[in-house]
């Protein structure tokens, strides 16, 4: 497999300031920030995720193995090409600079 598989859930969260509370009072710590924009787009059943950040713009590709090399291809790109680091692992390559140096 040449691309992440990571488990989501998402849920919609009408109050950001209790829910912060929720999570000190279960013991979390906050570690870190991360302001992005985020636009959803949806092909029959793939989600294609365009995510623009203080260090870069980036895509992800939601949807079953086949699903997400069938659109890769068809947007004109190569699964070898894509990264899989999370963008914590992103922005700490920067040294906290936001420049970052890619491969391809």
């Amino acid at each position: 497999r040449d691309f992440k598989v990571r488990r989501e859930i998402e849920l919609q969260i009408g109050d950001s300031k209790k829910m912060e509370e929720i999570l000190v009072g279960l013991g979390f710590t906050k570690k870190w920030v991360m302001e992005k924009y985020r636009e959803k787009w949806q092909l029959l059943k793939v989600e294609v995720v365009i995510d623009e950040l203080p260090f870069g713009n980036f895509m992800e590709i939601e949807g079953s193995d086949a699903e997400i090399t069938k659109t890769a291809n068809k947007l004109g790109l190569k699964i070898s090409d894509g990264i899989t680091q999370s963008y914590w692992e992103l922005w700490q390559k920067t040294g906290g600079s936001g420049n970052i140096a890619f491969n391809n």
